[in-house]
């Protein structure tokens, strides 16, 4: 498992080193290696068609990857004021981030993205 863990780590850090060579560094491999974890939990099934976190949970709700971002992708951040607004509208100069994954101690709703 931990093999396995630490392939799809590593392919998605030198995957995203590939595309974003200036912002992406090894200090980053605790991120991936954490959302490696995350996505064996949610995402590989067995024979049976159940994930581990189904198993843990005793539940049968699929997994929805259309909800989830690749590691290390370029993400683009509300300036305040936008936040602020009703309907906020994206400025064409917003501030770009480093997708990490979901916060560990935050809503799962809300990501951990880097500014670089």
């Amino acid at each position: 498992m931990i093999r396995l863990l630490t392939m799809w780590a590593r392919t998605s850090l030198l995957h995203a080193k590939q595309r974003w060579s200036k912002a992406i560094t090894t200090i980053l491999w605790p991120y991936a290696l954490k959302t490696a974890c995350s996505r064996y939990n949610e995402f590989q099934f067995d024979s049976n068609g159940y994930t581990p976190a189904m198993k843990f949970a005793s539940t049968n709700i699929m997994p929805v990857v259309s909800n989830r971002h690749p590691w290390g992708c370029p993400v683009f951040v509300l300036e305040d004021k936008a936040r602020d607004l009703m309907n906020p509208k994206w400025d064409p100069k917003a501030r770009v981030g480093i997708y990490l994954g979901h916060s560990p101690i935050h809503a799962g709703s809300v990501a951990l993205v880097l500014h670089p």
